[in-house]
């Protein structure tokens, strides 16, 4: 049996690559999701909530996956309070991780485009 190091080296190589890659997941994002990130950005900066948001979601960032969890403990309770399909819709888009970045963005261009109309 004729063992071939070089290749096998290589293919080798070519999984290490892949082995511990996280996408940043916005291609996974759909429109509907962008839709629904926008709605909850406007709600945010029309209540005038912009600078304290921005700073909550940039501190728990890297906890947004547990923030899912959580939001699937308290829905017993604070599930009444809203519409059922867009909490479950928050509760699933939580578990991707460039949601929060992208609700930031989302978040600080209705705050500037806020700003400027009303000058």
């Amino acid at each position: 049996m004729i063992v071939n190091w070089e290749n096998n080296f290589k293919r080798f190589k070519r999984y290490l690559n892949h082995a511990f890659y996280i996408s940043n997941g916005r291609a996974d994002l759909t429109e509907d999701d962008f839709k629904f990130l926008d709605k909850c950005a406007e709600i945010i900066v029309k209540r005038g909530l912009a600078t304290p948001a921005i700073m909550f979601l940039e501190n728990l960032k890297p906890l947004n996956f547990i923030g899912s969890s959580v939001i699937t403990f308290f829905k017993p309770m604070i599930g009444n309070f809203f519409k059922s399909f867009d909490y479950e819709r928050l509760e699933k888009l939580l578990e991707k991780r460039c949601v929060v970045e992208v609700l930031v963005e989302r978040i600080e261009l209705k705050e500037n485009y806020s700003n400027n109309n009303s000058k």
